[in-house]
């Protein structure tokens, strides 16, 4: 009788314990929607009207300056200092090259006999925790040497017990490549971020990146974006070390998406082609 008693009273101690704990675990992306929403940050003193603010008065500041004018030039000319003899002589002729390296020692850009036009597409795999990771899918349409259209999605799936969670993030930009060097190429743009989980929220959104081209069949890569979604500012950043084949992309890095006080943080290994 006793171990049929001992049993018996293991099993009340588990069902007190097992009823205790919640039905459904708050996930990481259950807390990231939540911060967007501005759920968990109501209260908080900082809220997003000081930082519109501080943006109103830092525009405001630069648009009646003295040398707005200078500024706003070598913003979207690519001469600056604005002087046109001082800036890169080969501002008007730089376009791509068939694939990064196609041509020794030079990556992205040729300085002349380059084609107008490229496409590059690339995808990812994004490894938080065994229970967090996600996919990413990227491409880059240039028309011009000057400007190309970037859309990306991500999709996130967290696992919470025997529930799935799922976030998925769209991004469309216009960017303009301010330096284009045959071993730097710098870019600013701007677009559209959307967020869907349980409900779907969209606001604009910036970008910039830089792109190093160190030497022969490595690259290092950086971005970051960030987009306003409901008031809050949702940042996303990429670090990464490419591998270029011929016409063939391999990379592995680091990707952060962040909002609030909540980040999800990981690593990702991915591939893509240059047309």
């Amino acid at each position: 009788m006793k171990p049929v008693l001992l049993c018996v009273a293991l099993l009340c101690l588990l069902s007190l314990i097992f009823s205790s704990l919640p039905a459904h675990a708050q996930g990481k992306l259950e807390k990231f929607e939540k911060e967007v929403k501005n759920e968990s940050s109501k209260s908080d003193d900082h809220g997003g009207h000081h930082n519109d603010d501080f943006w109103v008065e830092v525009i405001y500041d630069i648009v009646s300056g003295d040398h707005s004018g200078p500024f706003f030039k070598g913003l979207i000319s690519g001469a600056w200092p604005t002087e046109w003899q001082i800036h890169n002589p080969y501002f008007w002729t730089a376009s791509y090259s068939a694939y990064p390296y196609a041509v020794p020692r030079k990556g992205r850009f040729l300085h002349t006999g380059g084609k107008r036009s490229a496409v590059n597409m690339t995808g990812h795999y994004f490894h938080e925790s065994k229970a967090l990771h996600g996919y990413s899918l990227w491409s880059r349409f240039s028309a011009s040497p000057f400007l190309n259209i970037e859309t990306h999605i991500t999709g996130m799936t967290e696992k919470l017990g025997t529930d799935d969670d799922y976030l998925v993030f769209y991004d469309v930009y216009v960017n303009y490549l301010r330096v284009r060097h045959e071993n730097v190429v710098f870019w600013y743009g701007a677009g559209m971020k959307s967020m869907q989980g349980d409900d779907t929220h969209h606001g604009p959104a910036m970008t910039t990146g830089l792109e190093i081209y160190a030497g022969r069949p490595v690259s290092l890569y950086g971005m970051i974006n960030i987009g306003r979604l409901n008031a809050q500012a949702v940042r996303e950043t990429q670090m990464r070390i490419n591998l270029h084949l011929n016409r063939a992309l391999f990379y592995a890095g680091y990707q952060r998406f962040a909002v609030g006080r909540v980040a999800m943080n990981g690593v990702v290994f991915g591939a893509g082609i240059y047309f």
